[in-house]
């Protein structure tokens, strides 16, 4: 498990990820604790794409290298706006917009690693 945050916490059991949101939190989560999980959830799917490559060489490569292409650029665009200034909005926006952006990613990660899972193991 990554760590307990007032705000959100992810953990991984059996390559599933549990996202939960804390129901009565006072704290929203800063940048750098979503941007850690953001790399933490994407290094995970790369690793196993990693993994699948090694493990099935006679298998072509293509299709893994979509699934990297697609979740690194997802992880651009939501760093991207994690990254815009949120100092004029309201904390009530800038959660939904934070929330929002989670579960970007992590639809993203669901769909790599269906994409994974559907690729033949011979």
């Amino acid at each position: 498990m990554l760590g307990v945050e007032k705000f959100l916490f992810f953990e991984r059991i059996d390559d599933v990820f549990l996202f939960i949101f804390a129901k009565n939190f006072k704290a929203m989560a800063s940048r750098k604790v979503l941007k850690r999980d953001i790399d933490y959830m994407t290094s995970e799917l790369l690793s196993d794409c990693v993994l699948y490559v090694d493990l099935y060489p006679a298998q072509p490569t293509e299709p893994v290298t979509e699934i990297i292409n697609g979740v690194l650029l997802k992880k651009q665009e939501v760093f991207s706006k994690i990254n815009t200034p949120t100092s004029k909005m309201e904390k009530k926006a800038v959660k939904e917009n934070y929330k929002g952006y989670i579960s970007e990613m992590l639809t993203t990660i669901n769909e790599g690693y269906e994409r994974l899972s559907k690729l033949p193991r011979k």
